[in-house]
């Protein structure tokens, strides 16, 4: 699956420069190296990540957390971190640097759930927050899980891959899931990667899901320059007798506009009532995309 994903996406440009569209002037830059105990002071004292993460949540901190390239493994569910500032979570330094610019290339930093623990969770309450570089991996349930807020959340050049096996009675397996307060908040979503986020289960379950992203009751969702592939249910209906409703999909958006724009979709019709793009009371408007089978 990861060689065929490498392949794939070798074909999208990566490395948009977009760094400073969230939290360009931080009061607080937290940093973050795997398996490291400090305070995240600096790069010779950085923080483990949910220490990081909880330290960037506060209402009287507008912080930037940076985390050097490389993975951080899960231990445990994410907390629900409760972001009250404008927030930054920016991955692929290689430890030294004092700007995100200076950054090489192509570098993220990955967050792995090992198919136990779920990657990230969160609210952002009326402030807008930025991911960039972080690869969402092998979640338990969902990669990134945003409940409902306000604040507008962008991510940029980030992977949601392999993520998604039990959920309780239902089976929902979502590189990333997004749902809004009331209608307030716009999720722009550019040169990111969808790969391998599935329903995939044994266990006796009623309903089964796999999508590459879920997206409800949401302002405005941006998706530009992005590339699906594979993402969706694994199994037939039919393999799963104690299945009532399968559902495979590249994105799903329900109750929210969504705007489309060059993206590539490979083999993610999934199975059941899979689509490459399924929408429920939704408008929007989808322009210079592929579809790949």
């Amino acid at each position: 699956m990861f060689r065929r994903m490498s392949r794939i996406r070798s074909l999208v440009a990566i490395g948009a420069v977009l760094v400073s569209a969230v939290c360009s002037a931080a009061d607080t830059i937290i940093y973050v190296k795997p398996g490291a105990t400090g305070e995240g002071t600096s790069w010779d004292d950085p923080a483990e990540l949910t220490a990081a993460l909880a330290k960037a949540a506060p209402a009287n901190v507008s912080a930037e957390v940076w985390l050097q390239e490389g993975t951080y493994e899960m231990t445990a569910d994410s907390p629900v971190y409760q972001f009250w500032n404008k927030t930054a979570v920016r991955g692929g330094f290689k430890g030294t640097e004092t700007s995100p610019a200076e950054r090489p290339a192509g570098t993220m930093s990955t967050i792995d759930g090992c198919k136990t623990y779920q990657t990230l969770n969160c609210y952002t309450y009326g402030k807008d927050a930025l991911f960039e570089r972080i690869c969402f991996y092998r979640s338990s349930r969902t990669g990134f899980n945003k409940y409902k807020s306000s604040g507008d959340v962008t991510f940029v050049d980030c992977s949601f891959v392999a993520n998604g096996t039990d959920y309780g009675s239902n089976l929902n397996g979502r590189g990333a899931g997004f749902e809004g307060a009331q209608h307030t908040e716009t999720v722009s979503l550019t040169n990111c990667v969808f790969a391998g986020n599935t329903a995939d289960s044994t266990l006796n379950i009623d309903i089964a899901t796999g999508y590459g992203a879920f997206f409800r009751g949401l302002k405005e969702v941006v998706l530009a320059d992005c590339l699906f592939v594979s993402n969706g249910c694994d199994r037939a209906v039919s393999e799963r007798p104690s299945v009532r409703t399968s559902q495979g999909t590249a994105f799903y958006a329900q109750d929210v506009p969504v705007k489309v724009r060059n993206c590539r979709f490979v083999d993610c019709s999934g199975t059941g009532e899979g689509k490459s793009v399924n929408s429920f009371v939704n408008t929007g408007v989808i322009t210079g995309c592929r579809f790949e089978n």
